[in-house]
């Protein structure tokens, strides 16, 4: 609310530094009650919004967490038929079988992490706080995804202690979602390498592959249901997900690609926090 003169430039300045309306002096009952019923309603539709993303999200929360049952019933029945039938033509069928089993679960779990991040503000992505050595979880990951992927070459390297604070189990599941993104978009030709490296106040792991991101994806590449690359299957949710865990633990998670460079995500997480 202003009594000075209608000049332009203040009322320019006035928006640039956040202002959304003036009133001038002397007010006008009109104009302001027809202002402030603009900004209820927006304040009402705001609300509104919200209340409609909390619910679609609790929904997607109570369909995971219900479909976890169903699926594991399928997939022990498929490893029962795996064991009870040697024919190559059954365990053709049963593999494949537990392949999408595997995936629905995987893409189940990734819809109730994001679920939690939203609902609970990261809540849920952090739930314990102990010394672990991140070079012993990155060696685990990597043990993993070798039996997995057995024709991939990992290169794992690491310098001086490397232990912080943190979630074991949360941390072995940004590594694997890191670690196995590079798997699938890296060149099959050239190793994926590793390096875990620790200063007096970090802990930085740098996972490096020759493939390259579209540039037009890497400012979202950390977006959940982002644009995907063409035959890339999956949510989208696994680099999300990394992240916010690392940003759980008070770190957080950046990436660097191009044709000559590769790509490289690299992780920093303090090592108290």
């Amino acid at each position: 609310v202003t009594a000075g003169t209608r000049d332009p430039y203040r009322t320019f300045k006035g928006y640039e530094a956040g202002a959304v309306a003036f009133l001038c002096k002397p007010i006008d009952p009109h104009i302001l009650a027809s202002k402030a019923r603009v900004f209820f309603d927006l304040a009402c539709q705001r609300t509104q919004l919200a209340n409609v993303l909390r619910l679609n999200e609790m929904f997607i929360a109570i369909l995971g967490h219900d479909l976890r049952n169903p699926l594991a019933t399928l997939t022990a029945g498929a490893q029962l038929l795996e064991l009870q039938h040697t024919d190559d033509a059954t365990r053709r069928v049963t593999g494949k079988m537990l392949a999408a089993g595997g995936r629905m679960t995987e893409m189940i779990e990734q819809l109730l992490d994001l679920t939690r991040s939203r609902l609970g503000d990261g809540v849920g992505l952090v739930n314990a706080r102990e010394e672990v050595d991140i070079a012993s979880l990155v060696d685990r990951t990597v043990e993993e995804l070798r039996v997995a992927h057995p024709a991939r070459r990992f290169e794992v390297s690491s310098r001086r202690s490397c232990t912080a604070i943190g979630d074991s189990a949360r941390l072995l599941q940004l590594f694997s979602n890191l670690i196995a993104n590079a798997v699938q978009h890296g060149d099959p030709a050239t190793p994926i390498r590793i390096e875990v490296d620790s200063g007096e106040t970090e802990v930085v792991v740098r996972i490096h592959n020759l493939g390259t991101i579209d540039p037009s994806l890497v400012p979202g590449i950390f977006d959940p249901f982002r644009r995907r690359s063409e035959g890339v299957r999956g949510l989208g949710l696994g680099t999300y997900i990394a992240r916010e865990v690392a940003r759980g633990h008070g770190g957080d998670v950046e990436v660097a690609s191009g044709p000559e460079i590769g790509t490289t995500f690299t992780v920093r997480l303090p090592r108290r926090w």
